[in-house]
């Protein structure tokens, strides 16, 4: 999809991402502000990665996955 909108700007790609047969596009198209900014991007990358977490792992937040890799890290070096 972002392939066909190009470098348009937020505000005209948003009104089509609410047609995307993807979920995380289709939110995009509710997106309450017309700018996006590396802010933005930042947030919704967390999020998103939070649901693949929680979607792989369950009820495990992903701060949980990063204290135990990092007593992994601290135990076994890996």
């Amino acid at each position: 999809m972002n392939r066909q909108l190009g470098n348009d700007w937020f505000r005209t790609k948003r009104s089509k991402y609410k047609s995307s047969s993807y979920s995380l596009a289709k939110s995009l198209g509710d997106y309450p502000s017309d700018k996006w900014t590396k802010e933005n991007i930042d947030k919704m990358t967390e999020k998103a990665a939070d649901r693949i977490v929680n979607f792989i792992f369950g009820d495990e937040s992903a701060e949980e996955i990063d204290a135990i890799d990092a007593i992994e890290q601290q135990m076994y070096g890996k």
